[in-house]
């Protein structure tokens, strides 16, 4: 009998098959469209008229599937360092208003 908590005995999977095989149909869709779909995501982020939230989102989008996980990087001496930039605290709104205000806002 399973203990509390535990749908199945101890040693027991409840995935004996593993995972399931990826439609290489659906693969193959994937590859086809990754191109344009990068592009698509570099044209919203170069794009000065959009709005920022988008073109965060989109660098963000690239950013996610280009970069390694940071935290998965063990630094052996060899190479760049991996880094992280750590923003300076703002204490008000009206600090944070003058110092995003981009130039033309002045």
């Amino acid at each position: 009998m399973p203990g509390k908590g535990r749908p199945f005995q101890k040693g027991v999977s409840g995935n004996t098959g593993g995972r399931p095989r990826q439609d290489p149909e659906v693969r193959a869709l994937c590859e086809k469209f990754t191109p344009a779909a990068i592009a698509t995501l570099a044209e919203i982020m170069g794009n000065k008229k959009a709005q920022p939230s988008a073109r965060v989102a989109a660098a963000m989008a690239i950013l996610k599937k280009t970069l390694p996980d940071l935290a998965s990087i063990e630094h052996t001496g060899d190479g760049p360092r991996p880094f992280a930039v750590i923003p300076e605290a703002i204490e008000t709104a009206a600090e944070w208003e003058a110092k995003c205000k981009t130039k033309t806002e002045h």
